[in-house]
């Protein structure tokens, strides 16, 4: 978190101080990225949640084999 955070910065620093951009044409792709790092996230999520219910359904299977011998 510390890394991001500086990470920003420099970046905020160099683009007001060293940079002249024109604020408009920066927004879309600020959001672009912002989005694409959200369905990462979302992405990352989905499969966790996916690993541990095949996990469950996988511990309920072995349980029922045990119960069987």
């Amino acid at each position: 978190m510390k890394n991001i955070i500086i990470a920003i910065l420099t970046t905020y620093i160099f683009y007001t101080d060293f940079c002249v951009v024109k604020l408009w044409y920066i927004v879309p792709f600020i959001f672009l990225i912002f989005w694409a790092m959200l369905a990462g996230v979302e992405d990352l999520i989905r499969d966790y949640q996916e690993t541990v219910r095949r996990g469950r359904k996988l511990q309920r299977t072995i349980k029922r084999m045990e119960r069987g011998w």
